[in-house]
């Protein structure tokens, strides 16, 4: 089970990074037994054979869940996730504009979900920026309207936004609550106005920023 757990302020670069993984089990799977990445061994011999099995108990207020980064690894001790920010964002997105559909930008459907059991979060989009000054990217950006699509968080002619003083109090940045256990979907949409003699790859990051909400 694939989990990106974040502190209580943080930032997340979509399309530059992935973050850790570990097995987890959440406290409404204790009692059913529905844990993730359950590993085993094989015990044999001639003529009886012993094996020590670790045991490892937590007792603690409600937490987002136990995690084990290395189920295979007896000696690898489990412990609570007690993360104040918890969510799952994607780890790359991708958009396309083809011949074919006049230029209208197409994309997957994406998601960011809030993991927490105690803590609503806020989400901002600091910077939508071109990557690394790539080259493409700059070329094509003249002829390019990339949009954010989504009940949520949906911005225009993103590219090239990044952190004013004044962020939240404008529509170029958005701050929306999620809430705990809440989903808000989202894709990339907009138009290619350039001519199609050229094969583009441009690059971009777009960096959100989650804090638990006060």
């Amino acid at each position: 089970m694939k989990k990106t757990r974040l502190f209580t302020s943080l930032i997340v670069i979509v399309m530059m990074m992935a973050l850790g993984a570990s097995s987890a089990f959440a406290a409404a799977d204790y009692q059913g037994s529905d844990f993730d990445d359950i590993k085993y061994k094989i015990v044999k011999g001639d003529d009886g054979a012993d094996t020590d099995i670790p045991v490892y108990g937590f007792i603690s207020e409600d937490v987002d869940g136990i995690l084990d980064d290395d189920s295979e690894d007896e000696g690898e001790q489990p412990y609570l996730d007690t993360y104040a920010i918890n969510v799952e964002v994607p780890v790359k997105l991708i958009w396309a504009a083809f011949e074919g559909d006049e230029g209208d930008i197409t994309a997957p459907d994406y998601h960011i979900t809030n993991l927490s059991r105690a803590n609503d979060l806020t989400v901002t989009m600091t910077d939508f920026v071109i990557k690394d000054e790539d080259s493409d990217a700059t070329t094509i950006d003249s002829d390019l309207t990339l949009n954010i699509t989504g009940t949520q968080m949906a911005l225009a002619d993103v590219v090239g936004m990044t952190s004013r003083t004044d962020a939240y109090a404008t529509t170029l940045f958005k701050r929306v609550d999620l809430s705990t256990a809440n989903t808000w979907n989202f894709s990339l949409g907009g138009t290619w106005d350039g001519d199609w003699s050229t094969t583009y790859t441009p690059q971009y990051t777009m960096t959100l920023k989650f804090e638990v909400k006060l």
